[in-house]
């Protein structure tokens, strides 16, 4: 019981830290090219201007996407490698932090129609992810 909880727990944060470490890798080539398109087009944005040219770029969102799936993917198979029972529940579960992430961000931000496909995707996605990590952690182990 005590290892299924930590794997969890090390699961979730492990989905975090990949996604974010994959989100900031993601972010500096994209957002070079957004802003050596903004500058191309003559504009001299604003940081707040650049960050919103980013942030809604289609190119950035689907990176985005694929990196949190990556996270979600590894926090998955961490928590049921690390709980060696029950490991599609633990695989599931290590997406608890997201889904309250995605539950908090449609809450507070939904009212904007990206934001909210975002976060649509991901909560959908995020436990399924956990999931499928779970069950490669299980296959693997057989």
């Amino acid at each position: 019981m005590v290892r299924q909880f930590i794997g969890i727990v090390v699961g979730n944060i492990a989905d975090f830290v990949v996604s974010f470490i994959l989100a900031i890798i993601i972010m500096f080539p994209v957002g070079f090219m957004q802003a050596r398109s903004l500058i191309a087009g003559g504009a001299h944005p604003t940081p707040a201007q650049a960050t919103r040219a980013l942030v809604t770029s289609p190119t950035f969102m689907v990176l985005t996407l694929i990196a949190g799936a990556i996270g979600s993917l590894a926090g998955g198979y961490i928590a049921a490698w690390i709980a060696q029972r029950r490991q599609l529940v633990c695989g599931l579960l290590s997406s608890l932090l997201c889904i309250i992430d995605y539950v908090w961000t449609i809450a507070t931000r939904g009212s904007s129609s990206y934001v909210l496909t975002l976060a649509l995707i991901g909560l959908i996605t995020s436990p399924l992810l956990g999931f499928l990590g779970g069950k490669l952690r299980e296959d693997s182990g057989r």
